[in-house]
């Protein structure tokens, strides 16, 4: 059986509007992207409504992660760097099953994930998907991760930003001698928001 497209279903929804979804399409053939990371990344829908989506289209419960605070014993049982390293957040479990919320319910990771999470916890994994940004956002900042993963955070932005002012002072001078001072106060923006 075909599976339904996820554009269509944002279409559906009424989530986005075919103009978008062309536009989508477009970048998409650019950029190799996913559909729903150039809709989220182009501001055109949410990472929770493509979430929502996707949940549809796999089958697995949906759940937004930002309304809730996972369970400090189930963030125990799987080791903090395990998750972050497989983008996963275990936030509930019963007395033999644990919920984990994941964002991309189509990886080929996943029955390798869910075997390695039943041999760490001894528990039956129950999938829940939950948009990208939300999921790292509880991870980084809800969970009060470690100091150490808050600082790779850092300088994975960082490292990042000086990336894009390297490529632009390349290929685009004129755009960073225009913005030389707002480059530093943009990126103090982007932490100071997260943190």
């Amino acid at each position: 059986m075909k599976r339904e497209l996820i554009g269509q279903i944002l279409k559906e929804k009424g989530y986005i509007t075919d103009q978008s979804l062309n536009f989508a399409l477009i970048e998409q053939r650019a950029t190799r992207e996913k559909i729903g990371e150039v809709l989220v990344r182009l501001g055109l829908t949410s990472d929770l409504e493509v979430a929502i989506a996707l949940s549809k289209q796999s089958g697995y419960p949906f759940i937004d992660l930002s309304l809730i605070q996972p369970e400090p014993q189930v963030l125990e049982l799987v080791p903090y760097n395990f998750a972050i390293n497989n983008s996963i957040c275990a936030f509930a479990f019963e007395e033999n099953k644990i919920k984990v919320a994941i964002s991309d319910p189509f990886s080929r990771f996943l029955p390798d994930l869910m075997s390695v999470i039943y041999r760490m916890t001894q528990k039956e994994v129950e999938f829940y998907i939950t948009g990208a940004k939300t999921l790292k956002r509880v991870m980084y900042v809800d969970t009060n991760a470690p100091k150490k993963y808050k600082t790779i955070l850092i300088y994975d932005i960082l490292i990042n930003f000086i990336f894009l002012k390297i490529f632009l002072l390349k290929f685009y001078p004129s755009i960073i001698s225009n913005y030389r001072g707002n480059f530093c106060y943009n990126v103090i923006g982007i932490i100071n928001r997260i943190f």
